[in-house]
């Protein structure tokens, strides 16, 4: 006489699985529990695989869902001829640019715009992103070979860069595409066109392929896409790679430097509602670094980069939507801004920087000067030039002198609107007005204030020669040691 322990479970369909554990009669109440917990054990198991199977089966169709979706929505792109009107040298990419895990779909070519010209050429990238509902939304950029990720050595910070060429890997960051990743350490290859080539794979594109030809075409370069995963791994070597848009390199950091600035140019394509109009907007952004004091070095960064400028990008976009875009608009327009921040010298007391603006909105040109003097110690700007010369009244007396006659020279009399003596004072001597330069000083006076406006905004620039008699004995010691 034998005992069976009789297991039934029915995986998939109707039929009965019976396990059969035969075991002597002579089993001892403790054997008889051990065998009972292995089934239970056995039980878990089969269920537990059961449920892990129709996970992966659920992941699976997701992923192979959001896979089709975006890869769906960018062949219809690859096989709409209109698409790739007038563009030549056309070669495709994808990069998960905003770390999502679905691809952007980026396509560089060479516009042309009016006869076959080399001249006639301009470099552009056009970037499509997909959601979930496979709409594609396009952001396009000028003059750039290459979007690749960065790993910036100078303030630790990770993004997606244009490049215009393979020998300066930090042209311009595309701020929209700054992402973060900051526990992980860039995987860099030291050489920048070897990394370009190995870890970016561009696929030449010809327009006059069939559609089943740019399908397989698409597969290719599916499989060549790489996650940030790929791109970029814990452990490995940091970049070695450095941006410097500073006119003035000398004044930029040395090896034995505790405190630097470096001022990174930005470009963004800015759209109204219905794109009839578009503006191209150079920026900047300031990094400012001091290793003995972070407080003063982000103080001083802050007001370089939110209140130095005379527009913010939220404020040009402003601009833009003010022109009431509608979808019916027959009018279509393109202006250009560029706002450029130079660090014009640095001491150990105080940096000197300029700020630029240029550019129109189809009427009458836009431009401003400004400047500042910042004290390394406290982190605000000179307000007062007792910080700065020996006799204010005596100085802006001779600065006004020397002024007048400038400005004579310049534009001569008939430049000159009436009266402008009155509001000159102001203009030289206001905030933001005056700032120091490796060879001298500089008075900024806003367009219109003393001059007609095809004058501009005129600059007086006075030499250290002349200001010795003037200018404090300590700011000049620090002038004559900086680099």
């Amino acid at each position: 006489m034998h005992f069976f322990i009789i297991l039934k479970y029915s995986i998939y369909s109707d039929k009965i699985i019976q396990i059969k554990y035969k075991v002597g009669l002579k089993m001892t109440k403790k054997q008889k529990i051990i065998i009972g917990l292995i089934v239970v054990f056995a039980i878990i198991v089969i269920i537990i695989s059961i449920i892990l199977l129709n996970n992966t089966k659920s992941d699976n169709n997701k992923s192979n869902k959001n896979t089709e979706y975006w890869k769906k929505a960018y062949l219809e792109i690859l096989q709409d001829k209109e698409k790739f009107d007038n563009l030549d040298n056309i070669e495709l990419q994808l990069s998960d640019l905003n770390n999502d895990n679905i691809p952007e779909f980026i396509i560089f070519a060479t516009k042309i715009t009016k006869d076959d010209n080399d001249k006639d050429k301009q470099k552009i990238a056009k970037i499509y992103s997909v959601n979930e509902d496979g709409e594609c939304n396009l952001k396009s950029f000028r003059n750039i070979d290459t979007i690749a990720l960065m790993y910036n050595n100078e303030n630790g910070t990770y993004g997606w860069y244009g490049i215009k060429d393979k020998e300066n890997a930090y042209e311009f960051l595309i701020d929209r595409y700054i992402i973060d990743i900051s526990d992980k350490v860039y995987k860099v290859n030291k050489d920048v066109e070897e990394f370009l080539t190995n870890y970016y794979i561009r696929l030449p594109f010809d327009n006059e392929l069939e559609n089943s030809e740019k399908k397989e075409l698409f597969e290719k370069l599916k499989e060549s896409f790489k996650t940030l995963d790929e791109l970029v791994q814990p452990g490995t070597i940091l970049g070695e790679y450095k941006f410097d848009d500073s006119k003035d390199k000398d004044n930029l950091k040395n090896k034995n430097d505790t405190f630097y600035v470096k001022i990174e140019k930005l470009e963004n394509m800015l759209k109204s509602e219905y794109e009839h109009y578009v503006l191209d907007l150079t920026h900047f952004k300031a990094h400012v670094i001091n290793e003995n004091n972070e407080e003063i070095a982000q103080k001083i960064e802050e007001f370089l980069n939110e209140e130095v400028a005379d527009y913010s990008i939220d404020d040009f976009q402003d601009i833009l939507d003010s022109f009431g875009d509608t979808e019916d608009n027959i009018n279509e327009e393109r202006f250009k801004f560029t706002q450029t921040l130079e660090l014009e010298l640095r001491t150990d007391k105080f940096i000197s920087v300029s700020y630029n603006l240029v550019g129109d909105l189809g009427g009458v040109p836009w431009i401003s000067n400004l400047g500042y003097v910042i004290s390394l110690e406290t982190g605000e700007y000179y307000t007062d030039l007792n910080e700065l010369v020996l006799d204010v009244e005596e100085f802006k007396e001779y600065i006004i002198n020397k002024a007048k006659k400038e400005l004579k020279n310049q534009l001569g009399e008939e430049g000159l609107i009436p009266d402008y003596e009155n509001e000159l004072s102001n203009q030289l001597f206001d905030d933001g007005h005056w700032y120091l330069t490796r060879n001298g000083m500089n008075f900024e006076i806003e367009k219109y204030a003393v001059s007609y406006g095809a004058s501009g905004a005129p600059t007086i620039s006075i030499t250290y020669e002349e200001l010795s008699g003037y200018l404090r004995d300590d700011i000049l010691e620090a002038i004559e040691k900086s680099e």
